[in-house]
């Protein structure tokens, strides 16, 4: 899979010199440090991926809200809004692959409200033309969503997975438009308001990506313009297709019946299974936290068994981080070929330990613990000088509430101590009275 990137709050309020369109509007960051995950439906396989994982130079991403004219709330830069706008897309080149098809698409949504979320948004493909300034063309496919699953990504704070089934091929340009069709929403404010609401993230104003346009509503059939046209400034849309040489994003090179993730102890333990492995090599584990950035973990030796035949690899240690984790094979065949099974995800319980001393100390100290998950621990407590007053044994914590007794060894001076507590990789420092 390659990943092939195209050139062309935080509150903050903007000013547009361009007359057509209205002009103030703020921007809205997401919580600092949250980011969209990627389905757990969504199958990369062999695709190519455009602008994904979304590269830094975009900034933070943003949702533009309108405030202008009088109008509260006026609605969003990239989605519903006052003006009537119609859809809302990004163009793409991919005339420098060998890739024929789009197979899927993935759209990070910022907002998703309507008060019938039944409703339909379709996401469209168009031909580009020659280039950049041709705008969408002809229609070349359609896929449809619901108000209620684009809902349900944004509350789980992930991208919305589009299939387009069959696979659409490209143009003979490779350049192409996927666009978020509006049409069967509403905003108004009068004579009853009636808000549905949905916006796709984009990146900053200005930023280099650039390629985002709208079909604006001056009349019954609207005009399509980009954003320097309509606004005076440049953006590129949270809208990533996957696109391949063939409609199925390559097959694999054995049948993968089944590729699972579970929890044991502090470590992840990973099964699959196959069937008729032909000229196989190896599978490579791969592993990736919250910014999708896959490395390998581990390796496994192929068989080549002709029939069902499974697999496991523990990823020891894997949840000392306490980050959510994502998991995909690498396929390796005999003659180098790559091709990657669908990616899991494995929620790991967020935060560190949780935890109560039980004063005064005495010939022990008491610790409680909420742990959230299974794991062994050591404890160790050192005065302020750095000198380590007492060690504790290795010791077992369940997921959950634990009373764990560290002995001291004599009588504990009242003050202030450190507490190491040493969980796999991780080390975990406390604060700790004695009164």
């Amino acid at each position: 899979m390659k990943k092939i990137y195209l050139l062309l709050l935080v509150v903050t309020t903007f000013s547009c010199v361009n007359a057509q369109r209205k002009s103030n509007f703020t921007k809205f960051a997401p919580k600092a440090g949250r980011k969209l995950f990627m389905p757990q439906n969504a199958l990369l396989g062999g695709c190519d991926t455009l602008n994904f994982p979304v590269p830094a130079s975009w900034g933070e991403r943003a949702i533009y809200v309108f405030d202008n004219d009088g109008i509260i709330d006026s609605g969003y830069l990239t989605g519903t809004n006052y003006y009537g706008d119609l859809q809302k897309a990004q163009y793409f080149d991919a005339s420098s692959t060998s890739d024929a098809y789009i197979s899927q698409a993935l759209i990070g949504f910022g907002v998703a409200y309507s008060s019938t979320p039944t409703k339909v948004v379709p996401v469209n493909v168009y031909d580009g033309g020659a280039d950049s300034t041709s705008g969408p063309g002809n229609l070349l496919g359609t896929a449809n969503l619901t108000i209620a699953t684009i809902a349900a990504d944004v509350a789980a704070n992930q991208y919305t997975l589009v299939v387009f089934n069959p696979a659409i091929p490209l143009p003979a340009s490779k350049h192409f438009f996927v666009s978020v069709d509006l049409s069967n929403l509403s905003w108004s404010t009068t004579p009853t308001p009636v808000a549905d609401s949905l916006a796709v993230y984009s990146s900053i104003i200005d930023s280099a990506i650039g390629g985002a346009w709208e079909l604006d509503q001056p009349g019954t059939t609207g005009s399509w313009a980009d954003y320097p046209t309509d606004y005076g400034f440049s953006l590129g849309l949270y809208i990533h297709p996957l696109i391949s040489a063939n409609q199925t994003c390559a097959s694999l090179p054995v049948h993968l019946l089944s590729f699972t993730a579970q929890q044991k102890d502090n470590s992840v333990l990973l099964n699959w299974k196959v069937t008729q492995e032909v000229n196989m090599k190896e599978y490579v584990v791969e592993k990736a936290e919250g910014n999708l950035s896959f490395g390998s973990t581990g390796t496994v030796a192929a068989t080549n068994s002709q029939t069902d035949h499974a697999y496991s690899f523990t990823d020891a240690n894997a949840l000392a981080s306490g980050s959510k984790l994502f998991y995909r094979l690498k396929q390796v065949d005999n003659d180098g070929k790559l091709t990657y099974s669908n990616i899991i995800t494995l929620p790991v319980a967020t935060g560190g330990l949780s935890l109560k001393v039980v004063n005064p100390f005495r010939n022990s100290v008491q610790l409680q613990i909420n742990s959230p998950y299974a794991q062994k621990i050591q404890a160790a407590i050192y005065d302020l000088q750095g000198r380590k007053v007492t060690n504790g044994s290795e010791q077992t914590l369940v997921a959950g509430q634990n009373l764990i007794t560290v002995p001291v060894g004599g009588l504990l001076a009242k003050g202030v101590y450190i507490l190491n507590i040493y969980a796999g990789t991780t080390i975990y420092k406390y604060k700790i009275l004695n009164q």
